[in-house]
């Protein structure tokens, strides 16, 4: 049959069919095959995108907390440094209120501690009623005037005493016992002539009298020392025995006619002799710089001697002349 196809023919197109089939399966399997591997490809770019941004994410909670540690540590740092300067303002504060002044700050103080707190009792009810004092030896002024050149005086007699006194040294009251003064003294209003000899006494002459008193005396004993460090102790400390330098404030002591010298060991205590009782008794055994060579001094023969008589010197000092100011005319 011409228009009938053979078997021959019908089974390689049919071959081709199946091929052609299998092909376009084939394709198809590939390209689902290639949209799975873009889609991985497409799923890990997206993993490592999340990976990559959590890790930007906790680098930047690292960076956080470290910056929020570092502005605790910079704040505990900065509290700490406050602290330490309250402290050392608060140190500072108590040492300027309880260290020895200066003549300046003394008469600042003064000023502001003490004399203004000088109130007059106006209530006549509570003034004097009493006689009058008798005026016998005592400056009665019979009239007042004006005193125009008094701040022309007052600067020469400061210049005086600044040439002649070393006005940075710390000898005068402290701040602390200024205030305190002046909380005593505002609540005694003067009102008679009693009170305001107690004004005076506590506020200007007992004040005064013991920073000199205490600066001498100091100076006395730091002179003494000095001489102990050389071996030599006085036995004869005595206000008659002591020149006061008005230049540096100073104390020289002198009259060594009763002094003791004692001698120096020139080698070690271990390579002098093993017996520390038996180096102390030569050592100690102390004879006069000048004077009678024949009297020696007891090993118990201390430094401390000196120290208590210039002590005991000053204190009676101190107290003739506190008898010599009440027996005195005002």
């Amino acid at each position: 049959m011409d228009g009938a196809l053979s078997v021959e023919e019908l089974t390689r197109l049919l071959r081709e069919a199946e091929q052609r089939a299998k092909e376009e399966r084939q394709r198809a399997e590939e390209a689902e095959r290639e949209r799975q591997e873009e889609r991985q490809r497409a799923e890990r770019e997206q993993q490592r995108a999340e990976e990559a941004e959590r890790e930007r994410q906790e680098e930047r909670q690292r960076a956080e907390r470290e910056q929020q540690r570092a502005e605790r540590e910079q704040q505990r740092a900065e509290e700490a440094e406050r602290q330490q300067q309250e402290e050392r303002q608060r140190a500072e504060a108590s040492e300027e209120q309880t260290r020895l002044t200066t003549l300046d700050e003394y008469i600042a103080a003064c000023h502001t501690s003490v004399f203004s707190r000088f109130a007059i009792e106006t209530d006549p009810k509570l003034t004097s009623r009493g006689s009058i004092t008798n005026p016998r030896d005592k400056w009665c002024p019979k009239n007042l005037r004006p005193w125009p050149d008094f701040l022309d005086q007052q600067k020469l007699t400061f210049g005086a005493l600044y040439d002649a006194f070393p006005t940075e040294s710390r000898v005068f009251e402290n701040r602390n016992f200024l205030a305190g003064l002046g909380n005593r003294i505002s609540q005694r209003p003067i009102a008679d002539e009693k009170t305001l000899e107690y004004f005076l006494h506590n506020s200007v002459e007992d004040p005064n009298m013991g920073d000199m008193n205490r600066s001498l005396e100091d100076e006395a004993i730091r002179s003494l020392r000095a001489m102990h460090r050389k071996g030599v102790i006085h036995k004869d400390v005595r206000l008659e025995n002591m020149l006061f330098n008005p230049e540096t404030n100073g104390v020289m002591v002198i009259d060594f006619e009763r002094a003791l010298l004692l001698k120096q060991p020139r080698r070690p205590l271990a390579q002098l002799v093993p017996n520390k009782r038996a180096w102390k008794s030569e050592t100690m055994d102390a004879k006069k710089v000048t004077g009678d060579s024949n009297k020696r001094s007891r090993s118990s023969q201390s430094f401390s001697e000196d120290i208590w008589l210039a002590k005991t010197a000053f204190l009676e000092w101190n107290a003739d002349r506190w008898t010599r100011v009440a027996r005195a005319p005002c």
